[in-house]
Parts: structure tokens; sequence; C-alpha cells
């Protein structure tokens, strides 16, 4: 994964939704726990403060990810990304190539999960429309993204960007 160009709070988030995947039940990774990874290592540019405006909300809601009681005696100490957190990873280079940033930062992780319709993210994100573009303003107000950044890419780069994803 070093071809990625992983910043440190991406490795974080990556490590820390393997332990929460085993917490929760699962023997798999998905975007859901690259999410719940972000928010409960709650550094400054967390999606914790976007989706949860309180701590009991966002503790109710690590609850009920809960799949169930994992048999970790025949566990595979690797666990499996699923195709959709394949595919953040990998589209996450998009988003970082857009910003014209040298490194990864959770912020492109999860602007990849939010426009792939399929991630376990944006299935469990129904009630906010135009997720993408409130990601977006949400980083840029946190000072992640740079707004001018994006909108000097022309719009024909965009439009191959799209056709060719």
């Amino acid at each position: 994964m070093d071809d990625f160009h992983f910043n440190s709070a991406v490795k974080d988030i990556i490590r820390e939704s393997r332990l929460i995947a085993l917490e929760t039940g699962y023997d798999y990774i998905s975007t859901m726990h690259f999410f719940l990874a972000d928010c409960r290592l709650n550094k400054t540019d967390s999606l914790r403060d976007f989706f949860f405006p309180n701590e009991a909300d966002f503790h109710e809601a690590f609850r009920n990810s809960n799949s169930g009681v994992l048999n970790l005696d025949n566990l595979d100490p690797v666990l499996p990304l699923t195709k959709e957190a394949e595919n953040c990873i990998r589209n996450s280079q998009v988003e970082r190539n857009r910003y014209h940033q040298k490194l990864t930062i959770p912020a492109h992780l999860f602007l990849a999960a939010a426009n792939d319709k399929t991630s376990v993210f944006s299935e469990n994100s129904p009630t906010i429309e135009l997720l993408y573009d409130k990601l977006v303003a949400f980083y840029q107000n946190k000072k992640v993204l740079e707004p001018e950044v994006f909108l000097k890419q022309s719009l024909l780069s965009r439009i191959k960007e799209a056709l060719f994803r």
C-alpha cells in the first residue's frame, strides 16, 4: 500500500478499522469500518463532527454497527478488504490528484467512498443528499482542501475523469 502515498492519519484509520471490524464481529474491513475508525480516532478533521453532534450519538452508532460475536479462534490474522473498500482506496488517489496533493489524506478516502454509491459508507448515509458536495464543503471549512484547486480544473478534464473512472 506504499504506492498510495498515505499520510500517517490514513494509516492510523486503516489500522484502527481492523480493530473495529474485530470488535464489532466482522471478518472483513469495509468503508464503514474506515468511517468508524476515523470517528473513534477523532482527529481535527474527523467526520465525527460532521455526522455526530454529540458523544452519545457516536457511541450509539458504534453499538448499532455490531454484527454479533466473531469466533476469534479460527480467524485469519489478516482481515480482507471488501471490494468497495479496495475501490475506495484506489479512488482516493483520484481525489488526491484532483486536489494536487502529494499525500493521501482522510478527506480523499471519504470523498472516494462518498462518490461510490455502492460503498457501505454511502449506503449508510442515505439521508444526506449531495453527500460528496457536503463533504467537500466540510473539508474546505476545516482547511484540509483548498476550494480553488478543484474549481481551477477545466470542465473538460472533470468530464474525462468521470467517463474513464
